[in-house]
């Protein structure tokens, strides 16, 4: 995406109605949550292909840092796809392909059989990368942006609904509401049913691609 935080942060002020030029009234650190946030809710629908090469004969390798979620996996001395085991009373430890892998222990991929000194690929979705400094560009690509903004700026809300809920405990006034009146939650609902919008239109990904 050719968009950096800080034109990100503009179009999230815009979309909660405050004016950049003259000061944006979310705090920065929240603003950052939001994106960051914003980043990981569009994972299960828009994920950055990785793969990680498993190297050397073993059962169990490391996973890398930035996984989401493994897809496939692919052994270089068969030349095949690896099923993924079925954790399962009365399942056999050998699946079709001879082999399985899952996820165990947490931040590891195990084999029921050692991969060869060939080793194999995973294939897997990562995390975006986020980004820290105004002037970084947003790593996922550019057709997320509503999608990201309308999450973003229902989480950059969250201060001022909890600001809202607190006063609205003192409401006396017939014409000021009760106290579970939040036209800033009904907006920041709104927005989470926008972002929802965005990613059904998304096209599916495929996982797993070679």
């Amino acid at each position: 995406m050719s968009i950096t935080l800080g034109e990100f942060k503009n179009r999230i002020a815009f979309a909660l109605g405050d004016d950049p030029d003259s000061g944006r009234d979310i705090p920065d650190d929240l603003m950052l949550d939001a994106v960051h946030t914003a980043l990981d809710a569009i994972l299960p629908h828009c994920w950055k292909p990785a793969k990680q090469t498993l190297s050397g004969a073993a059962s169990s390798y490391a996973l890398s840092s930035d996984i989401f979620e493994a897809q496939a996996v692919w052994d270089s001395a068969k030349d095949t796809f690896l099923d993924p085991a079925i954790l399962a009373p009365g399942e056999p430890s050998a699946n079709t392909s001879g082999n399985g892998w899952f996820l165990y222990p947490n931040g590891y991929i195990s084999f029921y059989t050692a991969l060869s000194a060939s080793g194999g690929i995973l294939y897997y979705s990562a995390v975006w990368t986020k980004p820290t400094s105004d002037a970084q560009n947003i790593e996922a690509p550019e057709y997320v942006t509503a999608g990201l903004v309308m999450y973003a700026a229902s989480y950059a809300l969250l201060m001022r609904i909890g600001a809202q809920a607190r006063l609205g405990n003192y409401k006396t006034r017939i014409d000021s509401g009760t106290p579970e009146d939040n036209p800033l939650l009904d907006y920041s609902t709104y927005l989470l049913k926008r972002f929802d919008i965005e990613m059904s239109r998304l096209p599916r990904m495929v996982k797993g691609v070679r």
